[in-house]
């Protein structure tokens, strides 16, 4: 009897390499038959054993690396990380394969170093959102700072983008200092938005938070009461029903004549990049601090 045909074992390996643009697994079967991502944010799609690939596979949304700093005119500049995104559209993977500096002050212009705003010239006390982009031609990853948080305007020829971050000027109409770690920023220097001081008045009170709207905003909160019954305080959501803090249910509470109290809180921005605070005796003091926000770096759009 003959003996039983052997199956041939499969000559596939995994295997990775360093780079950013090749940090992706590689179907490797023989020489120069792999399926790999390019690093203009393609694809190298050569032919495996009869296969071949016509997109690179990224869950919906993805995002790893990409962390953006203050560059060396800290006022001014951003410096990106490497890493890859899924682009807006979740079609096409953007691979930056090595760091890129933008200016903030200076219209758009291809290249690290380069002017980097879409449109317009930088505005004081207003938020940008920083984009990741791909040019059509050569598949080159490059960036730009909006005023849009979903529709930038595109130089011509590059059709791909992804938004990767959001950063706010001041009253100078400079970059205000921040520290990423994933999709949370944090301010190096708090912002007042409220000086400590008096209310005036129980009605409901819109506090602009100094942060991208829609997002989760970090802040800290400081209240006082010097007469009277203990004070109450709402520090919340612009957009949650209007209603009065009570012993129960309430953010803050400052006992008279005790020492201030001091909350830390995350709150939900509203569209227009508000929060709101209310309290329930109008001569009781309060003060509000800007530390810093979430931002899902457009995985939700």
């Amino acid at each position: 009897m003959a003996d039983a045909p052997t199956k041939k074992a499969s000559s596939f390996t995994l295997a990775t390499t360093s780079s950013i643009a090749d940090s992706i697994p590689i179907i490797q079967g023989g020489a120069n038959k792999r399926i790999r991502p390019s690093s203009g944010g393609g694809l190298d799609a050569d032919l495996v054993d009869g296969y071949q690939a016509a997109t690179l596979y990224l869950p919906r949304g993805y995002i790893d690396g990409l962390i953006c700093s203050n560059d060396t005119d800290t006022e001014h500049d951003i410096s990106i990380a490497p890493g890859y995104a899924r682009d807006s559209t979740n079609v096409m993977p953007l691979i930056l394969a090595s760091a890129i500096v933008k200016r903030i002050d200076a219209a758009w212009s291809a290249g690290t170093g380069a002017g980097g705003l879409d449109t317009g010239s930088v505005g004081a006390d207003t938020v940008y959102y920083v984009w990741l982009i791909r040019k059509d031609s050569d598949g080159s990853i490059d960036a730009l700072f909006s005023l849009s948080a979903t529709a930038p305007t595109m130089p011509a020829g590059y059709t791909y983008k992804r938004r990767i971050m959001s950063v706010c000027t001041d009253a100078s109409a400079n970059i205000i200092p921040f520290n990423q770690a994933g999709d949370h920023i944090s301010l190096n220097t708090p912002i007042v938005i409220r000086t400590y001081g008096t209310l005036t008045s129980t009605a409901r009170q819109t506090i602009a938070s100094k942060a991208p709207p829609n997002m989760i905003g970090i802040f800290g909160g400081i209240a006082g009461y010097s007469a009277g019954a203990d004070a109450y305080f709402w520090i919340d959501n612009a957009s949650r029903p209007d209603s009065a803090p009570t012993t129960d249910i309430s953010d803050m509470l400052a006992f008279t004549g005790a020492t201030l109290t001091r909350i830390i809180k995350n709150i939900k921005i509203d569209s227009s990049g508000n929060i709101y605070l209310k309290s329930n005796v109008s001569t009781a003091s309060c003060g509000i601090l800007a530390l810093g926000w979430t931002d899902d770096r457009g995985r939700n759009a």
